[in-house]
């Protein structure tokens, strides 16, 4: 199954709309800062978060780094932190022998797999541009704002 087959499935697209709904969210809190979150650091922080889960977490960037290559690696560090945050939130139920559930964390592969169709879905609603926010406007239209 292709990760663009991933976005059609029920059990993956629940667990893509919470990735997605943490990305809008994070997005949403930088943007009150004043810091503006582009699709390629949202790629960026994606393929961290793939790569921690999988057991490879980034190098660090020095605290001496120039600004431009320091600063987009904070803000994908933080945003593929929340990520991780997102998936202690999920857990699936597995129905076991004596017909009872349980609830179990998200089984790695399950995260990855549901990463990477989000990144592919940042690729295919982004414009390849630098500086782009197509992706992250689509998810501002996609994720709408709580109504009080």
């Amino acid at each position: 199954m292709s990760k663009h087959d991933l976005m059609r499935d029920p059990f993956y697209a629940q667990i893509m709309y919470a990735i997605e709904s943490r990305i809008h969210s994070v997005d949403r809190a930088a943007a009150g800062r004043g810091v503006v979150f582009t699709d390629s650091l949202i790629r960026s922080a994606l393929v961290r978060a793939i790569n921690t889960a999988k057991g490879r977490p980034p190098a660090p960037v020095a605290p001496t780094a120039p600004d431009k290559e320091r600063r987009p690696a904070e803000l994908a560090a933080e945003l593929a932190a929340e990520l991780g945050a997102a998936r202690s939130d999920i857990g699936i139920v597995v129905p076991q022998d004596d017909g009872s559930l349980v609830e179990e964390p998200l089984p790695t592969t399950e995260w990855v797999n549901a990463l990477l169709a989000v990144r592919e879905s940042c690729e295919i609603r982004g414009d390849g541009h630098p500086g782009s926010r197509c992706y992250l406007d689509f998810l501002k239209d996609f994720i709408k704002a709580p109504q009080n």
